[in-house]
């Protein structure tokens, strides 16, 4: 494919324009302003021309290029400021949405341009008449036996600058409706009945349907931003649950392997029955209501047996009879020595605070083992803190009163657990 004929010289004569346009010598001469207007005028034209791609780097050399020169014009009739108004159009089109940073530059001159009054004179005698038609730039348009003079001058750059609102209205989309609002009301809207030129009426009719499609796609771009956030965070917090739910099922093995094992000597033992262990004792009465929650045996008890006979097993050892309460027979069996004790009981704070339905519906069974539990002193430092600030909760949470628990202790212990509730 051969190479446009637009763009076959472009390198050849752009720079010469962007060197000259860059010329500031004799500045002060009017000639001179006039030659760099229309060196701007043909680089943009050329720039509007070839393109972003095939101009390259000098696209934003050449902007660069014309917000020095509009920073340096000082005289209201310099001939470069109007010249300057389309280049800065032709420029947005070629740049696209990369033309934003210099909008804030752009904007105010335009937007004073576009706003302007119409400048209109009432003649009163022939003479007034006769001179303003040996001028440029005026319009006579009778009106009830008097003429009035307009400024056509006046009106054209406001047409001019309406029709580049238009244009960037049109290119930059959504990102122009900061300026939406006061473009409708100081232009747009007085300018569809600006009765002075026509031309301003219709080119009004233009902006204000701009307007309305930039305000449009500024709004589905927030949504559009709103619904990525959502989702963005709607995966954030299923990442953080997974997440959650992988450290909770760590933590819970964890917690398994802690637990110690018994010899399987010691294993097929905790299956004798009671009465030969412990002589014809009768089981607890949890034991023969048939409940599914046993509590992990007393320490005292468990150091007592141990120490007698090590190869009995505490009547509470009794096993769980429903898989809703397998964690709870995970800390029963772990608390049968002395040593793991603490792990078991500390296991149990942990069940309540996750208000296990194993633990939360036998709050009263619970306080009274572990009130045993404190009674031998079994639990020591951080373990008795949790292990009570638990309970206390558990309790609260019931509805139960611990006094009357108390009763079945000796006088001595029901201070000793009392203290650590007060």
């Amino acid at each position: 494919m051969g190479v446009p004929e637009s763009s076959r010289y472009a390198n050849v004569i752009t720079q010469p324009l962007i060197d000259g346009c860059q010329d500031v010598q004799r500045d002060d001469e009017r000639e001179f302003r006039t030659l760099r207007a229309k060196a701007m005028e043909c680089a943009t034209l050329i720039a509007l021309a070839v393109g972003k791609e095939r101009l390259g780097q000098d696209a934003m050399t050449l902007v660069q290029l014309l917000a020095n020169i509009q920073a340096n014009i000082t005289d209201a009739d310099d001939p470069q400021t109007q010249y300057l108004m389309h280049c800065w159009g032709r420029m947005c089109r070629v740049l696209g949405h990369e033309f934003l940073p210099f909008l804030a530059n752009v904007m105010p001159p335009l937007l004073e341009l576009a706003s302007a009054k119409a400048d209109i004179q009432l003649l009163d005698d022939e003479e007034q008449v006769e001179q303003i038609q040996q001028e440029d730039g005026w319009e006579l348009v009778p009106l009830k036996g008097k003429m009035i003079g307009i400024k056509t001058s006046t009106m054209d750059d406001k047409n001019m600058a309406i029709e580049l609102l238009v244009v960037y209205a049109q290119v930059l989309e959504g990102h122009f409706s900061p300026y939406v609002a006061e473009i409708m009301e100081k232009i747009a809207i007085p300018g569809l009945s600006f009765f002075f030129h026509d031309p301003v009426r219709f080119v009004s009719a233009k902006l204000a349907q701009a307007q309305a499609q930039a305000q449009a796609q500024a709004q589905a771009q927030a949504q559009a931003q709103a619904q990525a956030q959502a989702q963005a965070q709607a995966q954030a917090h299923a990442q953080s649950q997974a997440l959650a739910q992988q450290q909770a099922e760590t933590q819970s093995q964890t917690h398994k392997q802690a637990q110690p094992k018994r010899p399987p000597f010691e294993q097929d033992q905790s299956h004798t029955p009671v009465s030969q262990s412990q002589g014809q004792k009768t089981s607890p009465p949890s034991a023969q209501s048939g409940a599914s929650v046993q509590a992990p045996a007393a320490p005292s008890t468990l150091t007592r047996d141990l120490s007698t006979n090590s190869s009995s097993t505490p009547p509470h050892a009794s096993s769980l009879s429903t898989p809703q309460t397998s964690q709870v027979q995970a800390a029963h069996s772990a608390a049968t020595t002395p040593e793991a004790a603490p792990y078991a009981y500390a296991y149990l704070a942990e069940l309540i605070d996750q208000q296990n339905p194993a633990v939360i519906g036998q709050a009263g069974k619970m306080f009274v083992m572990i009130a045993q539990a404190l009674e031998s002193d079994a639990l020591q430092g951080q373990t008795v803190t949790r292990v009570v600030a638990a309970t206390k909760a558990l309790l609260a949470n019931a509805g139960v009163d611990p006094a009357p628990l108390l009763q079945q202790f000796p006088a001595e212990s029901q201070q000793r657990v009392a203290a650590y509730f007060a």
